[in-house]
């Protein structure tokens, strides 16, 4: 009891005391009021009381998924107050400086309800046995101290470090601070089957155990995790971009007008790509996900044709050797718009060539390339079954990056389907892809698409071909191997497009 208790209380101090750390040096260095730490610190006691009373009753709501839901809701606020701190530490004082102490304020409070909470069940509970309740509190004192020590040697550990030095390493810290955020609200959401599980990454546990001393800091610290899952690692990834390379946009922003455009646009955006991660009805769209990749450019002035083709050998719940295509007409709208008609048809063994569906597209870009960081771009799309009374409505975040002759590019989409035909449901799929330009006729590249079915990883070609002034013909063909049971073993993708 005595060691447990020291473990307990040292995890849910650790991780409050850090983050608290960070925030009173930023605050030192931005020259602030340190009254919101009082207040955060009020507030959040009180909080964690309230929370740890009623958090029985929470737990039945939702069909008894409301803690985890909650939890993971208070984690993720806790993340878009940090990218919000992130922000505005980089705009001059005269400006919108005004708004961090209440933005720390609020921040230490979360994280101390929610910590806190835990606390004072555990505690309380020790309080029915009257045999357990000295080793307890003892050991509760002892794991209280090392987590307060621990805030405090980083505290002055980071006031010890070159002043050019400190703002850099405090946001840095408060970005692994939240993607630590982002990866347990998607662990939560997993473990409650509002996220569909994904497939373990990697077993670390050998080396360095969860539930070691080391193993508690870096979990608090860093996020560290023995077994993460795919969508943690993502959830993570995105947590931590979100608070530090807006940081970094901004501080190379000169104009006011432009530092808001870069404030709202990335809080809006890292939003968007944290709900398609996290959004609590979404169960991941079944079938095959192999289909394409979209970049997030629109071409002024352009039109196309395109058909595309997809071959897959057996999978499980599909019909053997799926064979499906696409023919489409799409033309651009303005510089920032593209829309697209669709006609889907696919064959299977035994079965002749039909039409599948029909399909309205439209792509939207958000930033002009090279304008931030990343490209960024939103898909919409309406789907009707030939045959049956089902529709599908699709939306989701396309973003692409560059470095030098490399380029990276993600696709995460979330679906609803309803008709009479079908069951009522939230679907989503996710697609990656790395490109190395070699040539113009012809770009190796290397893709992953994920989905509950599916998880497909194999090497694609694609390139262009110019024909005259503004005609090219554009292809792509890409063979994906089956990473699990349900996929199929092998899927080949061709791609063919003329723009003119």
């Amino acid at each position: 009891m005595f060691l447990n208790s020291v473990v307990l209380i040292l995890q849910e101090i650790l991780e409050a005391a850090l983050l608290i750390s960070i925030l009173l040096v930023l605050s030192r260095q931005l020259q602030l009021s340190a009254r919101w730490f009082a207040t955060g610190m009020i507030l959040g006691g009180i909080g964690a009381f309230i929370l740890s009373f009623n958090l029985a009753t929470i737990s039945e709501w939702l069909d008894y998924a409301g803690q985890e839901i909650l939890i993971a809701t208070i984690m993720l606020a806790v993340l878009g107050l940090l990218t919000l701190i992130g922000l505005y530490s980089t705009l001059p004082p005269s400006s919108s400086r005004h708004a961090l102490p209440y933005l720390m304020s609020i921040c230490v409070a979360l994280a101390l309800s929610r910590e806190g909470a835990e606390i004072v069940i555990y505690l309380g509970g020790i309080l029915n046995h009257q045999a357990s309740i000295q080793p307890t509190f003892t050991g509760a004192g002892i794991g209280a101290g090392i987590g307060l020590s621990a805030g405090v040697l980083l505290y002055f550990g980071l006031l010890s470090l070159p002043v050019g030095w400190i703002f850099c390493t405090c946001i840095v810290l408060l970005a692994l601070i939240g993607g630590t955020m982002a990866s347990q609200a998607t662990l939560l959401l997993t473990q409650v089957d509002w996220i569909t599980y994904s497939p373990v990454l990697w077993d670390s546990s050998i080396w360095l155990p969860e539930d070691s001393i080391p193993g508690h800091l870096l979990y608090a610290l860093i996020g560290y995790e023995a077994t993460p899952s795919l969508f943690q690692a993502i959830a993570y990834g995105l947590g931590f971009l979100l608070v530090s390379i807006s940081v970094v946009q901004i501080r190379v922003t000169n104009s006011m007008h432009t530092t808001h455009q870069t404030l709202l646009g990335y809080a809006t955006r890292g939003v968007g790509i944290l709900f398609c991660l996290t959004n609590p009805m979404m169960a991941l769209a079944d079938g095959n996900a192999v289909d394409k990749i979209y970049h997030p450019y629109v071409d002024a002035l352009e039109q196309e044709l395109e058909w595309r083709a997809i071959y897959q050998d057996d999978q499980p719940d599909q019909p053997d050797h799926r064979q499906l295509y696409r023919f489409s007409y799409g033309r651009a709208f303005g510089d920032r718009w593209f829309g697209e008609l669709y006609l889907t048809g696919d064959k299977a063994d035994n079965d002749s060539f039909s039409l599948a569906a029909y399909e309205v597209e439209a792509k939207w870009q958000l930033t002009e390339q090279g304008e931030y960081w990343a490209d960024w771009g939103i898909l919409f799309e309406l789907e009707k079954q030939a045959k049956e009374n089902i529709w599908e409505f699709s939306t989701g975040i396309l973003a692409e990056k560059e470095w030098g002759r490399w380029s990276g590019t993600a696709n995460i989409i979330i679906s609803q389907e309803w008709g009479s035909d079908i069951e009522d449901e939230i679907e989503s799929s996710a697609g990656l892809q790395t490109r190395y330009r070699l040539s113009r006729w012809i770009e190796p590249a290397l893709e992953l698409y994920v989905n509950e079915q599916t998880v497909a990883l194999g090497p694609a070609l694609m390139g262009n071909i110019q024909t005259g002034v503004r005609r090219s013909l554009h292809w792509e063909a890409g063979l994906l191997f089956g990473m699990n049971d349900k996929s199929a073993n092998n899927t080949l993708r061709v791609l063919i497009e003329y723009e003119f």
